[in-house]
């Protein structure tokens, strides 16, 4: 800077004092003019300016090294409070995991203490009980054992002797060459059937009725035979013919029926309670209003069948084959009956149903009508 302000001929006094004797020479007074003032004060000022400019200088580098160093201690002050803050956030994330870890262990320490007491005081009550307990145990198991082995042998047994029975009669039937027919019924029972049909067709005046129970019928011919309001009471109608039967109203309860045929029988308002009809064969039977209740009709055939409102609570109407929908939602069941395999118990049907079917005239009466009308 200052070799620039001492340029030859720019603000030296060399510069006015020839200036100074030019004028003089020419015997001319010459007053300073005003750009020659002006410089003139720059001159000044700029030689001000250079003695000032160290002061300046040391000052800029005063200023620079105050800047520098206040800057690095911002910086370490704030890398400082940064490390500061890290060291306190892991000493207290250090703090409470090892104060959760204390409290676990506590906990453990006490389940361990819960366990080993319970443990112990069931040990003790073991040993309070004794050995007796332990043999009692042992011999209920064993018991139970040998019961289950015996009932699972006797069921074998029973299987098995049930098969070779009916392998002995198939063969015998090969042998023979023909199958077991209906047998007639005796003399004594047509005079009973006859009575009863008379005390039938006169309306209860005439004749008597047939008091059949507890009586063996087993494979007898009945077809077409009028048995209303008969007694067969526990009787043994196994494998007996009443195809085409008129039982109405009959008392059939607890007889054994299996296997009979019952075939387009007449079996409204009949009591069939607690009567066995496995595998028997109803296919087209009227079996409306009739009490099954808790009947065993297990394989039996329903097709076709008639049920409207029949009493079927606690029935086994297992393996039934023909029975539909339609003919299970007229009747009256529930829980206890035991269904085949795709049908359910609905809720039964309108009133109006039922009082129709209930108002319809019955064949029995229809006959004792039809007898009094003859008669007169």
């Amino acid at each position: 800077m200052a070799r620039d302000l001492n340029r030859p001929g720019e603000f030296t006094p060399g510069y006015l004092d020839y200036h100074e004797r030019w004028y003089e020479a020419r015997a001319v007074r010459s007053p300073m003019p005003p750009d020659v003032f002006v410089k003139y004060v720059r001159w000044r000022v700029s030689r001000l300016a250079l003695a000032l400019l160290p002061l300046a200088e040391a000052a800029d580098v005063a200023l620079f090294l105050f800047h520098v160093l206040w800057s690095r201690l911002s910086r370490a002050a704030f890398r400082t409070y940064r490390v500061v803050h890290w060291i306190g956030r892991r000493y207290l994330r250090l703090a409470l995991a090892r104060l959760a870890y204390q409290v676990r262990v506590h906990r453990i320490r006490l389940w361990l203490l819960r366990r080993a007491a319970l443990h112990r005081a069931h040990r003790a009550a073991r040993l309070a009980r004794g050995p007796a307990h332990t043999a009692l145990w042992v011999a209920e198991r064993a018991v139970t054992e040998a019961r289950a082995r015996a009932e699972r042998e006797l069921r074998v047994q029973r299987v098995r002797a049930k098969l070779f029975r009916r392998g002995a009669v198939m063969q015998m039937h090969a042998w023979t060459g023909h199958r077991a027919r209906p047998v007639p019924p005796p003399p004594t029972l047509r005079a009973a059937l006859e009575r009863h049909q008379a005390w039938v067709a006169s309306g209860w005046e005439v004749g008597k009725q047939a008091t059949l129970d507890h009586a063996d019928l087993g494979r007898t011919d009945l077809k077409g035979a009028l048995l209303a309001d008969a007694d067969f009471h526990g009787a043994n109608l196994r494998r007996a013919d009443l195809s085409g039967a008129d039982l109405e109203g009959a008392d059939l309860h607890e007889a054994r029926l299996r296997q009979a045929r019952l075939r387009n029988a007449l079996l409204r308002w009949a009591d069939l309670r607690l009567a066995d009809l496995r595998r028997a064969d109803l296919q087209g039977a009227d079996l409306s209003d009739a009490d099954l209740h808790r009947a065993n009709l297990r394989g039996a055939r329903l097709g076709q069948a008639r049920l409207d409102n029949a009493d079927l609570r606690g029935a086994n109407l297992a393996w039934v084959r023909g029975l539909t929908q339609a003919q299970l939602d007229r009747v009256d069941a529930d829980r206890a009956t035991r269904l085949p395999w795709g049908l359910k118990v609905r809720p039964r049907p309108a009133l109006a149903a039922i009082a129709a079917s209930a108002a319809a005239p019955t064949p029995a009466l229809a006959a004792a009508a039809a007898g009094d009308t003859a008669a007169r």
